[in-house]
């Protein structure tokens, strides 16, 4: 129970200060205020997923490091893939969500044990791939109406709360899978 709090804190968390970096209504441009804002919003992103990764694995914080490494090389990619196009990001998020969870489960090589978990339970993984396409569709669509039915702070709140309890619910499956493929290993 005590990892939904944790849980729950860092979406909450997160569309709050979401909320307060578009006080200032910034417009995208190549300034040092855009920038610092930019930066600051991806901070908190990156914190938050870590967060929710490890509470969602039940890892505890000598871990935090290690897994936000992990976050980071996997926000990485996914900027990367959004330059080929942006339908690749929600295939590389899905795709690579498990890494995260992993790595707060415990094993030092969290590439090469979602690896591992992939062969072990390859099923299990593309499943959940599919069920995390299939959310990033009403989240995408959910935060689309948002953005056109509601302004400002509010809207960014309101989209990063809907986005957060989507990825937590992601996170969440993904820790199951990381659990069993680690029990059947070592079966």
């Amino acid at each position: 129970m005590r990892a939904g709090w944790w849980v729950a804190g860092a979406v909450v968390v997160t569309a709050l200060l979401q909320a307060l970096l578009v006080l200032p209504d910034p417009v995208p441009t190549l300034s040092w205020g855009f920038a610092l804002l930019l930066v600051a919003s991806v901070v908190v992103l990156l914190v938050a997923a870590t967060v929710v990764s490890t509470a969602v694995a039940g890892g505890d914080r000598s871990r935090f490091g290690r897994v936000l490494g992990v976050v980071a090389v996997l926000t990485m990619v996914a900027v990367a893939a959004s330059l080929l196009h942006p339908l690749v990001v929600p295939v590389v998020l899905a795709g690579g969500a498990p890494v995260p969870v992993v790595a707060a489960a415990g094993p030092a090589g969290a590439w090469g044990a979602a690896a591992r978990g992939v062969a072990h339970r390859p099923l299990g993984y593309v499943l959940r791939v599919l069920l995390g396409l299939v959310l990033a569709v009403p989240a995408w669509g959910a935060a689309l109406l948002l953005g056109l039915l509601v302004t400002g702070p509010l809207a960014a709140a309101a989209t990063w709360l809907v986005m957060g309890a989507f990825a937590a619910l992601l996170l969440w499956v993904w820790a199951g899978w990381s659990r069993a493929t680690a029990a059947s290993a070592n079966a």
